[in-house]
């Protein structure tokens, strides 16, 4: 029931390899923005989102591009290591060291499957990744699981109940009353900010939403249960793994999620028992029996580990009568090493109000201008609003919450000058800028009216402005 099949951790391994490549592609794309100084978060800010970013290589690298450039470049070194298996256990640490240094230099940027991805490699750490399908695993072979495929020790029990803390925690957090009426994807995919293009077609189908609804709770609350069935293990683990892995694509389907789906059926594919391997590749099953792998060291770090993530989960719960709170203090040991964690995509309900940004700049000769999507200005709604900007831009905004008062947006807006003003000159620069939220209610009743929010107003060369009527 605890076990995890080597050929597995294997396939888990490439996958988080892959996806780790993956992930630097898509930040690089908005290296000097999200990660430097010239940036919307230089390094003199990062205490407006937690005591922790001053750590991070990344944070110390923010006055120089190049220096974040080359973090960069060593972090995809160290994926295709681990990805191909060579000093796995170097490239593991590697990869989570980087990674989780990359994370913290910007944490407003973060979501659930950046969490995710973290929390497989730092369980990777204690698990032998590279013991089959691997370079090491070829040149030198560990002997400690030379015999069989099966393997089982407290790192495999933690990776086991971390996939399933995963859901349980997300149901708990989700107390709201759509969830438990119904409604939930209703509003969820009217939710235009992640409700995908396919999502959106959905909506047509409102009669079958309800039943939907009812059928994810239920089943993110008690599916994990395939994990560790005392009865037939092997068909209900590679029965949990197809619907998870069917599940998740749903969700990528309906939602641009980013890389979330594809790291949660990443997650879930390192799951598959020995049973399931020794089918697909016609071996023999194994005879010999399962041997429990103990190391007094590794075991304690893991137990410890273990112990820390149960209590940022249960202070990560939201406050109400169905599931009161732990003190907010359980969370501060899981922060130490970078294990905390919260899940509740959509909770305690999906949002109420909807909408999307308009930014505008006026430039020097008086021109109004779009200085983020470098077009013009238009606040007329795009067809698919969850495609007009990636997941990092996306979680950004949404961590914004239309909340002119928060002090990142005079972040943003010393970014968009800097950003606009380095490619142009006299007339063409820009003088003051200004983000727009235009706001509508996601199909249901709501406390107030729609309406166009000033949620920004920046002079490039002076204080924020007064709001600009539209």
């Amino acid at each position: 029931m605890l076990a995890l099949d080597l050929r597995s951790l294997a396939l888990l391994r490439i996958g988080a390899g892959a996806l780790l490549l993956v992930d630097l592609a898509v930040r690089a794309g908005d290296l000097r923005a999200h990660y430097t100084d010239f940036g919307l978060l230089p390094r003199a800010e990062l205490g407006l989102y937690t005591w922790r970013t001053v750590w991070t290589l990344h944070g110390l690298a923010s006055p120089w591009p190049a220096a974040v450039a080359a973090l960069f470049a060593l972090a995809a070194l160290c994926a295709i290591a681990l990805l191909l298996g060579w000093r796995t256990r170097a490239a593991t640490f590697g990869s989570w060291l980087l990674l989780t240094s990359l994370q913290y230099r910007n944490p407003a940027l973060v979501f659930g499957g950046d969490v995710l991805l973290r929390m497989l490699l730092f369980w990777g750490l204690f698990l032998p990744l590279g013991a089959r399908w691997s370079l090491d695993a070829r040149r030198a072979p560990d002997p400690d699981v030379a015999r069989g495929n099966a393997y089982a020790s407290l790192a495999t029990a933690a990776l086991i109940a971390q996939l399933a803390i995963v859901y349980v925690f997300s149901v708990a957090n989700r107390t709201g009353p759509t969830w438990w009426n119904g409604r939930a994807l209703h509003d969820a995919l009217h939710f235009d900010q992640f409700a995908s293009r396919f999502g959106t077609m959905l909506r047509a189908h409102e009669g079958v939403l309800p039943a939907l609804t009812d059928a994810a709770i239920w089943f993110e609350a008690l599916g994990p249960l395939l994990l560790v069935s005392p009865i037939a293990s092997a068909a209900a683990r590679t029965l949990g793994v197809a619907l998870f892995l069917g599940f998740h694509a749903t969700l990528g389907l309906l939602f641009n999620l980013g890389l979330f789906p594809a790291v949660s059926m990443v997650a879930w594919l390192g799951m598959l028992p020995t049973a399931f391997w020794d089918r697909a590749l016609g071996a023999e099953p194994a005879r010999t029996e399962l041997r429990w792998s103990w190391r007094g060291a590794r075991d304690a770090a893991v137990a410890v580990a273990f112990g820390l993530v149960v209590l940022s989960n249960l202070a990560s719960l939201r406050h109400d009568a169905r599931t009161p709170r732990a003190p907010v203090a359980w969370e501060r040991p899981a922060e130490w090493i970078f294990v905390d964690q919260l899940w509740g995509l959509f909770s305690p309900d999906p949002p109420v109000y909807d909408g999307w940004y308009v930014f505008m700049g006026v430039r020097a000769d008086g021109r109004e201008v779009d200085p983020f999507w470098r077009g013009a200005v238009s606040f007329v709604k795009p067809p698919v609003v969850s495609e007009t900007m990636n997941i990092r831009w996306r979680e950004f905004f949404f961590r914004l919450q239309r909340d002119a008062r928060d002090p990142r947006w005079a972040s943003f807006g010393r970014w968009l000058c800097r950003a606009w003003n380095e490619a142009h000159a006299g007339p063409e620069r820009l003088d003051r800028v200004y983000a727009y939220y235009v706001e509508e209610t996601t199909n249901r009743p709501a406390t107030k009216t729609d309406g166009t929010l000033t949620v920004m107003a920046h002079a490039c060369a002076a204080e924020p402005l007064a709001a600009r009527p539209r």
